[in-house]
């Protein structure tokens, strides 16, 4: 389950504002709207948007390594912008560092930017269990991330709102299929999320106080 908390840390809040002017700048723009470089298409599961709950009703019938990671995705990852301006990249990725300092995360597991009706499919993350801190901005609060209830056997949506949504969480490890926290997320309008992952419940705990404090 995830846990969404409002960021009070003024630290944050001003990296934040950072990462978003350049996310959003004219120069990265044209390359979110080249959607077409970024589609990853699934061909294991190909008759149901990957974010849709048919989806993934036919992604639990199938062996579950096969979704550690997202199998269809509609984005463009930092990593890819590097082939354009190694510059720009080094400049947020300083940006990225610096957020993930002040959470005590050098664990940066995500940086993407979606364009319009942008997603990342039903998957797991069991392969790489952790507790975690996820980042996400919405333009106008069109986007959602989704995930597969356990207790109630059904999909829970936590919808964006207008700017910065930050949620914490707990992703189990492949170890035990019956814990596995499948999740995805999709949006109308350009939307970004940056994840890190904490070494332990107590690091955690530590980088959420520190994302509520003011100071």
């Amino acid at each position: 389950m995830m846990k969404v908390i409002n960021v009070e840390n003024e630290k944050i809040k001003s990296i934040l504002s950072q990462i978003e002017r350049y996310y959003l700048s004219d120069n990265v723009s044209k390359l979110v709207d080249d959607w077409e470089m970024k589609r990853l298409e699934d061909s294991l599961i190909t008759s149901y948007h990957p974010c849709s709950d048919k989806y993934l009703f036919e992604a639990h019938k199938l062996d579950v390594l096969q979704f550690c990671h997202p199998r269809a995705v509609l984005g463009i990852s930092i990593k890819d912008m590097a082939y354009f301006n190694l510059r720009e990249l080094v400049m947020i990725e300083t940006k990225l560092l610096s957020l993930g300092k002040i959470i005590s995360s050098t664990k940066n597991s995500l940086s993407i930017i979606y364009p319009e009706n942008g997603y990342i499919g039903w998957h797991h993350n069991g392969n790489a269990p952790g507790y975690n801190a996820l980042f996400t901005y919405s333009v106008d609060g069109s986007g959602n991330f989704k995930y597969w209830d356990r207790e109630t056997k059904s999909i829970t949506t936590i919808q964006d709102n207008p700017g910065w949504n930050i949620k914490v969480g707990y992703f189990p490890s492949i170890e035990d299929e019956n814990k596995l926290f499948w999740h995805a997320a999709e949006t109308k309008s350009k939307r970004i999320s940056i994840a890190y992952i904490l070494d332990n419940e107590e690091a955690w705990k530590k980088a959420t106080d520190r994302i509520l404090s003011k100071e």
